[in-house]
């Protein structure tokens, strides 16, 4: 009897002194930035949470009382009072490499608390979400949970099972009925009317155990599996796919963002694309749903790299084809990571589904292990300023060398195609190209030193007595190999390598005969009339006030030779100073066809052919953005014409690309059987048309210059100091200029300052991220400066065209606008 109550009071001690204490270990973190938290043990009088902390270790972290633990879904916060092995209220650097035990002291936590969050950090995504304390809930057991990947070499994932979500052969299902056979788990998933059930046993090690019957399974793993057999001999050849990448569709992405919670402060982001032909941006928009799920569609002519942006800091190249859907899973913890540089987050734990599934996971993997692309700028400056072109063309050598054995590592270690294998040399041949042009860019650009901007606007230079141009002898590395490689449109450097190309190396002269165009179109401006009146003005400075107001009212648009005036000496100046203008233009004119006969054509071939060159692809690219750039030029100026159909037969027996004939065609058909205005795009009615017209409703009645920018874009800022004269000068009209930026990409503190130190007149918005992003997909922004034009009717009449040169020379065009 003693021994049945001895025992019964030692039940009765070990369960109060249990219902006491709770410990949760290990711990599930949804969301990790700064502070991972490994184990909690709760009593009555505090909660101690044992803690890893990860940061960059040159930069400080700072924690004190005024961080908590708050309730998810509910109000009840838990102090934090103190910590061991970190020192409260001071700004703490980590040792190397970055990370640190600790532990936290809070306030008790009750016991029915399931799940809280570690706040008090000022920026969102830097606080700690989803620490749970009782089990997460789940439509399926811990075994089956997460993503599962093919464990015969391919590595293909297969599916995913989430609290919010699966994920099966490339879509997004919901759970309808679970049900337990034996060692058997029946999963019915939902898909709008489709429907299917998966059967799942536990396997081995982890493994799990996939089936539709109930008889067969097929063995899935969480990670990765390397390859058990040596890698076959393999061989760049890219010639094979020369004929199969040009065809148009629609590249759909969507995928899953775990770890998300709406807290983090944005919803969406962009997917931008850049097109060499007609030097134009064009934006996607991604929205991101509170369950972390995010989509978005973009057209594409042929297989490319794309610049995903999604959430602060975090920006990624993403590979996609037309026609494909390309489902992604990626973790907030590794994107957010501190520890890691902007080009360097760990995206190892992505994955995806798709044609294009396998390029994207090994290149992610490949970038981690290549040499670091950050360390080319300060590089490349270096050599630049002691003119050591040949080091830095042996260090890029060595570099690219260290690549091709990295590649060679990774696919010894894992079983991957052959088309992969050609997409990631490619990419990274393409990436040393690149490199070197920019080397010899940047030479270019030290024929200018001492630049700086006054506070008038006005930009000073000096030119650089040491500059000295590379030698030909410099570009021997612009071999056939490189400008006629097929899969150059795949890669990230694409658009840099031909622009690069056509502007900064003397092998393709076509960015002189371009900007000779664009230069000599200008003569033959909207602002003709005006700037004839001003020349008028110059010779006559004794005009009576009728006669000047007879020059002010002259209409802009007109050509010169159609101009009425009254006033007979004024009448007779113009046209003097009109015949002046036109025997100017002829010479130029004269310039403009013996260049185009020097650079262009057979003599360019020529050119060629002296770098060991002829024919390639990056040339084809560069004649097709010539003739683009002519159609440009007409059809935002309607006084300039030019015999487009002359221009393209002669130009359509150089170019050997059968897209790029097809682009120049198409191209000569739209200009010929309309004159393009810019306007709205005749599309369905998007969120950002309704957040556009909700931005400029105020300004209804005004003429509207939009200015996006940023306070870290240095020609962003010196076109807002340049436009000040003409902002002040247009103070009274029914013109106004709107400078809008983002949170993002314009520090609060940068922000202010910039604006009060040099005086910025005009209308201001800071945009909210999600705000910004809806613009730039409007308005297909994928660098600033970008400027739009708006009318007086809130419709949208110039789209970073003529609006790029900025209010000064925008100005007539505007206050024709205003008379409307």
């Amino acid at each position: 009897m003693k021994k049945s109550l001895l025992s019964g009071l030692f039940l009765l001690l070990c369960c109060a002194a249990w219902g006491q204490k709770r410990t949760v270990d290990p711990v599930r973190n949804d969301y990790v930035y700064v502070v991972r938290f490994d184990r909690i043990e709760t009593t009555k009088e505090r909660t101690v949470a044992e803690v890893t902390l990860r940061n960059d270790p040159a930069s400080w972290i700072r924690y004190d009382t005024g961080c908590y633990l708050r309730e998810r879904g509910g109000d009840r916060r838990y102090r934090l009072l103190a910590a061991e092995g970190f020192e409260l209220g001071k700004e703490v650097f980590l040792p190397a490499p970055g990370v640190s035990k600790a532990r936290f002291v809070f306030e008790p936590l009750d016991a029915d608390v399931r799940c809280v969050d570690f706040l008090g950090r000022q920026k969102p995504l830097e606080n700690t979400y989803g620490i749970w304390l009782k089990d997460a809930p789940s439509p399926l057991p811990a075994w089956a949970a997460g993503h599962w990947m093919t464990s015969d070499g391919s590595n293909r994932w297969v599916c995913g099972f989430l609290p919010q979500t699966a994920v099966w052969r490339n879509d997004f299902w919901d759970y309808g009925t679970v049900t337990r056979k034996g060692k058997t788990l029946w999963v019915q998933l939902k898909n709008g009317d489709r429907d299917t059930t998966l059967c799942l046993k536990e396997g081995r090690d982890g493994a799990l155990l996939l089936g539709s019957d109930g008889r067969t399974f097929a063995t899935l793993g969480r990670d990765l599996v390397r390859r058990t057999t040596p890698a076959a001999e393999w061989k760049y050849d890219p010639e094979k796919y020369r004929n199969e990448l040009y065809r148009p569709g629609t590249a759909v992405i969507r995928g899953i963002l775990e770890g998300y919670t709406p807290q983090f402060g944005f919803t969406s982001g962009t997917l931008m694309s850049y097109d060499p032909i007609t030097r134009r941006d064009c934006a996607a928009l991604i929205e991101v749903l509170p369950d972390g799920r995010f989509s978005a569609e973009i057209e594409t002519e042929h297989p490319k790299t794309l610049v995903m942006s999604l959430g602060p800091g975090t920006i990624r190249n993403l590979y996609v084809e037309p026609g494909d859907t390309l489902m992604c899973r990626f973790v907030m913890s590794d994107l957010q990571n501190p520890q890691c540089r902007s080009g360097m987050k760990d995206w190892s734990r992505s994955r995806f589904m798709g044609r294009a599934a396998e390029y994207n996971m090994y290149r992610m993997i490949a970038d981690r292990i290549v040499p670091a692309q950050d360390s080319v700028y300060g590089r490349t400056q270096e050599c630049v300023g002691r003119g050591a072109a040949d080091e830095y063309k042996a260090w890029i050598a060595e570099r690219f060398r260290r690549t091709e054995d990295s590649l060679s590592a990774l696919a010894a270690r894992y079983e991957i195609s052959g088309r992969t294998r050609d997409l990631l040399y490619a990419e990274h041949s393409q990436r040393a190209f690149c490199n070197l042009l920019d080397y010899a860019s940047a030479n270019q650009n030290s024929k200018i030193i001492n630049g700086r901007l006054r506070d008038d606007g006005v930009y000073e230079a000096e030119r650089n007595p040491d500059y000295r141009p590379l030698p030909a002898s410099f570009y021997d590395f612009v071999t056939m190999e490189r400008v006629d490689d097929p899969l150059m449109i795949t890669t990230s450097d694409a658009n840099s390598v031909i622009s690069r190309l056509v502007v900064s190396s003397p092998v393709m002269n076509i960015g002189r005969i371009a900007d000779a165009f664009s230069a000599f179109s200008g003569l033959f401006g909207p602002g003709l009339i005006a700037y004839i009146a001003g020349k008028v003005r110059e010779g006559c400075p004794d005009l009576t006030p009728g006669q000047r107001a007879e020059l002010d009212s002259l209409p802009f648009k007109s050509r010169g030779e159609s101009v009425s005036i009254r006033d007979t000496m004024i009448s007779r100046r113009f046209v003097a100073c009109l015949k002046e203008f036109n025997a100017q233009r002829a010479k130029e004119q004269a310039r403009l066809d013996t260049l185009r006969e020097k650079y262009m054509y057979a003599n360019a071939f020529d050119t060629l052919r002296r770098y060991g060159l002829d024919r390639c692809l990056a040339y084809d690219y560069a004649l097709t953005g010539y003739f683009y750039s002519l159609v440009s030029q007409q059809q935002q100026n309607e006084n300039f014409r030019l015999d487009l159909f002359a221009e393209m037969t002669r130009l359509l027996p150089y170019v050997g690309t059968p897209y790029l004939t097809g682009r120049i065609v198409r191209a000569y058909e739209e200009a010929s059987s309309v004159v393009i205005r810019p306007v709205e795009k005749d599309e369905p009615r998007t969120k950002a048309d309704d957040y556009f017209d909700e931005l400029i409703a105020p300004y209804r009645g005004y003429v509207l210059y939009i200015d996006f920018w940023g306070t870290g874009c240095a020609p962003c800022r010196q076109g807002m100091v340049e436009a000040r004269q003409t902002v002040e000068e247009l103070k009274d009209s029914k013109i106004k200029f709107l400078y809008i930026t983002s949170e993002g990409i314009s520090p609060l503190a940068a922000y202010d300052r910039f604006l009060s130190e040099r005086r910025i007149q005009g209308e201001r918005l800071r945009l909210s991220d999600d705000q910004w992003n809806l613009l730039c997909t409007k308005f297909d922004i994928y660098g600033i400066p970008h400027c739009v034009v708006v009318d007086k009717q809130g419709r949208v009449v110039d789209n970073n065209r003529w609006s790029r040169s900025g209010p000064a020379l925008c100005k007539s065009k505007l206050l024709e606008l205003e008379k409307q």
